[in-house]
């Protein structure tokens, strides 16, 4: 090798270590933060806080209270999560919320079942709708699918009871991932 090619390797070296050392320089991120209605959320805190900050999410709050798989959720790499505002607990009676509320197992079910890995902003669940001929499969972490679709600019999910649920606020980040509100409560059980 001659003294050029040489030189020419060392400065390659020196350079691409530079931009490699620049790309790691900090490891924390910019905080992003939005508000709901009366809850404020940030992108540096655990879902459970953050859904803590909303009235209007208080039924959702409760189920995460002493629950495992929302335990695990706070442990995921990256999780979109689709949150039941109170309007979508409506149809239930105190007592069947009660019932509800109280059965672990259910609770543990829908709460995966209302969550799927990655982060999944609104407009990428909108794009893979359309792009399926009008709704999209999506493997939640309960295992099942949900069907996400569209009708105009609003996004649908849709169980296999055939409930839909719309998503009526979008795109707040939590620690590890994204959120979005939706109306109406969704179980990955069929309903007799």
């Amino acid at each position: 090798m001659n003294l050029k090619s040489v030189l020419y390797l060392v400065l390659a070296l020196v350079f691409s270590t530079t931009l490699s050392a620049q790309k790691y320089a900090t490891s924390s991120m910019a905080e992003v933060k939005t508000s709901w209605k009366d809850g404020n959320f940030s992108s540096n805190t655990p879902l459970s806080e953050n859904i803590a900050t909303a009235s209007n999410l208080s039924d959702y709050k409760q189920l995460f209270q002493n629950n495992p798989q929302a335990k695990r959720l706070e442990n995921e790499e990256m999780v979109t999560v689709f949150i039941v505002s109170n309007e979508g607990f409506s149809d239930l009676s105190e007592k069947q919320k009660e019932a509800f509320f109280n059965d672990k197992n259910k609770v543990a079910k829908m709460v995966a079942f209302l969550s799927v890995p990655g982060r999944i902003d609104f407009h990428g669940l909108k794009v893979a709708a359309e792009r399926n001929n009008g709704s999209a499969r999506l493997k939640t972490l309960e295992g099942t699918d949900i069907i996400v679709s569209t009708q105009g600019d609003k996004v649908f999910l849709e169980d296999p009871n055939g409930k839909k649920s719309e998503i009526t606020a979008s795109d707040f980040y939590h620690k590890n991932g994204l959120f979005h509100i939706i109306n109406r409560r969704l179980t990955p059980e069929v309903e007799k």
